[in-house]
Formats: C-alpha cells, sequence, structure tokens
C-alpha cells in the first residue's frame, strides 16, 4: 500500500506539460499508467489468493483451495496451525503466591482464562483446540477438599458451556475424553452428555476437553476396542503402520488430527510433555513452555506462543 500511495502521489505531482516522451505522452501520463497496472496486479494477487491459500507444512508450501474473504488478518498470518493442544498448568502456585488459601477459589481464574483462550484461538482460525482439565491422578489421589472443588467448579462451567450462546453461534462442536464417567458427579455427566447431543452437528471448530484423562488407559482401551472388532478378521494387514492407524482410530481421541502445537504453562523450570499426553496425536507436535502460570496467561502471552511457533521450521526429522 506504501508503494501505490507513493506512485500515486508522484502521479499528481509530475506537471502535465514537462518531461515529454514517448510520442508526445507526459511523464506524468506514464506515471499514471504504471499506477493503473500496479494496482489491477494487486488486485489479481488477491482474486488469486481468494481461491486458493498457502500454508506452511512440515518445511514445504504446499497449495489448499480455501475461500478467505472477508477472514481478518490475524486469522489468515496463523492459518496454517490446525490443531493446538494445551496444558493449563500452575493453577496452585499461582493461588499460593496470591494468598489465595480457599478451595473453592483455586481454579476461577484459570477457569475463567479457559473460555477466553478458547474463544480467542478459533477467532484467529485453529480448527481444533484441545484442552487438558484433568487426570485421573487429580480426581482420584488429590486432597478431598481440593477434589470437591473440582467437582463444584466442573458443574458450573459445563453449565456455562450448556447456555452459552456462541458455541452455537461459532458452531463449535465440543467432545469430552476420559474416564468422566467414571469419576464426575451424576448431574455433572448428565450435563455433559447434554452438551455433547447439543453441539454434535456443529462443524466449524472442534473443541475436546480432557477430563479425567490418562494416555495409559486411552492406550488399553484402544487396544480392547480394536480387538473386539478384528480379533475375527484373518486377512487384516499386519504391517505395522497399519495397526497403528487402526489402533489410533479406536482410540478416545481418534477423530482428532495430529497435534500442531501444545502449549505448556507453569512448567518452564521443568520442561516436560507430560507422561502419555495423547500420545497418538503428538509424535511431531512442537512444545512451548512459557514463563507464566495458567490464570496469567493473557492475550500477550498467547500472541507470544503464536508467534513463537510460526518462527520455527517444522522438519519433522527430516
Amino acid at each position: 500500500m506504501g508503494l501505490i500511495l507513493a506512485v500515486k502521489t508522484l502521479s499528481r505531482r509530475v506537471p502535465e506539460n514537462r518531461f515529454y516522451f514517448f510520442q508526445g505522452h507526459s511523464c506524468r501520463a506514464y506515471v499514471k499508467r504504471f499506477y493503473v497496472f500496479l494496482v489491477a496486479t494487486i488486485e489479481k494477487q488477491i482474486c488469486f489468493l481468494n481461491r486458493s491459500v498457502y500454508r506452511l507444512t512440515s518445511g514445504k508450501i504446499k497449495l489448499y483451495d480455501e475461500r478467505i474473504v472477508n477472514v481478518p488478518r490475524e486469522r489468515i498470518i496463523i492459518n496454517f496451525i490446525n490443531h493446538i493442544a494445551i496444558i493449563p498448568d500452575g493453577n496452585r502456585r499461582w493461588a499460593k503466591k496470591k494468598g489465595l488459601l480457599s478451595e473453592g477459589s483455586l481454579y476461577d481464574k484459570g477457569a475463567a482464562n479457559f473460555q477466553y483462550i478458547t474463544e480467542a484461538l478459533f477467532s484467529k482460525g485453529v480448527n481444533y483446540v484441545t484442552f487438558w482439565v484433568s487426570s485421573v491422578d487429580n480426581l482420584k489421589n488429590r486432597e478431598k477438599s481440593l477434589v470437591k472443588a473440582m467437582h463444584k467448579l466442573y458443574a458450573k462451567k459445563f453449565t456455562e458451556l450448556l447456555n452459552d450462546s456462541k458455541i452455537m453461534e461459532n458452531k463449535i462442536k465440543v467432545q469430552v475424553c476420559g474416564s468422566w464417567r467414571t469419576f464426575l458427579e451424576k448431574d455433572t455427566i448428565d450435563m455433559i452428555e447434554q452438551l455433547l447431543v447439543k453441539t454434535a452437528n456443529n462443524d466449524k471448530g472442534i473443541l475436546t476437553l480432557l477430563v479425567a484423562y490418562d494416555g495409559k488407559i486411552e492406550r488399553g482401551q484402544a487396544v480392547i476396542s480394536l480387538l473386539d472388532d478384528h480379533v475375527l478378521e484373518k486377512n487384516i494387514n499386519k504391517d505395522p503402520l497399519t495397526f497403528n492407524s487402526l489402533l489410533k482410530k479406536h482410540s478416545w481421541t481418534g477423530y482428532l488430527p495430529s497435534v500442531d502445537f501444545i502449549i505448556r504453562t507453569g512448567s518452564w523450570n521443568d520442561p516436560h510433555n507430560s507422561a502419555d499426553f495423547l500420545s497418538f496425536l503428538t509424535g511431531d507436535s512442537q512444545l512451548y513452555f512459557p514463563e507464566v502460570y495458567w490464570p496469567d496467561f493473557d492475550s500477550n502471552w498467547l500472541e507470544k506462543s503464536l508467534q513463537e511457533y510460526t518462527s520455527r521450521e517444522r522438519r519433522k526429522g527430516s
């Protein structure tokens, strides 16, 4: 736009009756012609982009047929990030640092943050957002007061999700994976079931919540399901990659694409991808450990995280 403005300004300032050349045409006339040509060329390129978008995948440029007319600029910038998984760690350490000792308010700030970050990611064009809400250990082995606070929080947040008009307006499908039917209270289970049914036909994005999730249990359940379906099939392809695909298909999260980017807060001093976290989907994931506890992960940290991802070269071992 700066170049176009400069040429347009120049075309106005060159006198009409000066520097005649090329069969009597003025310099100003030629500058105007160049301006028209430049604008037409740029408009043609924009039309091309409206028909197809280049995405950066595995270090190579690939062409995808996608409409991006009227798409906000920030949505185009990170459009190639398809699936982001977040491990929102550090709630208790944040609360201790702030002097919040009540279990009832321990997770409130982090829970509010979840809604904001989720909406921001979908608005930027991310198609799949996955949150690890809790592990089996969180609901089984922590202090009873903490577990009680978590149950209360789940009942509150799933009620809010069920009544959230933006979920339906933006056509976001909600999925919940893990052993949540085993560990959650009946009223919360019923609320989740209603939420799953209500959003089942939404198709603009998928929000996956991992509740009472354990990767070891997911793999075990996948094997059981696989054997139930294929134990009698003698002609099944014995190729290991075929079995790997089948195992993923039978897993809780088999409907999801591979995770592009994992953000784990609260672990910069001990960076690690939590044991068994989405093991079917994270073989080629990029990891990021921002130096912040989850309740303080705001819009600035989100932008910094996305910029970190876009600046990396994804080689996938090549």
